[in-house]
């Protein structure tokens, strides 16, 4: 039964995580972003990990999201403005993007066979 509270609240977390990414408005990004930091607060409670619990959800939610949200608020960032820039920086940000993953896989790679067969062939 405790599994599969956790992986509801793990799946949970995964989604607010990429709407914090993914959605357009920076409000609603930063209301996802509070969510998530619920949720992982709640999950590190389900661990049993209650002082971790509470350190995140008063350091993050109380603190840092509130923050956010005031500077959001004075700046008043315009959608438009921020979608021009995007496509500037698009050629450079995939590249950097692609790079970050080959270099990733080469070491997994390289890891995951150099491990194995230094067990296969010295026995």
């Amino acid at each position: 039964m405790l599994s599969i509270i956790e992986n509801i609240l793990v799946s949970l977390c995964m989604v607010t995580c990429l709407s914090v990414i993914f959605v357009n408005n920076p409000i609603q990004s930063l209301l996802y972003l509070i969510i998530s930091f619920a949720l992982s607060s709640m999950l590190f409670m389900i661990l049993g990990a209650e002082f971790v619990s509470l350190l995140v959800f008063l350091v993050y939610v109380g603190a840092i999201a509130v923050l956010f949200l005031f500077i959001i608020m004075m700046l008043n960032l315009k959608i438009v403005e921020l979608r021009n820039y995007y496509l500037r920086y698009l050629p450079i940000g995939s590249f950097i993007i692609f790079f970050l993953f080959f270099e990733l896989s080469f070491f997994i790679y390289n890891e995951f066979f150099f491990v194995y067969s230094k067990f296969l062939f010295f026995d």
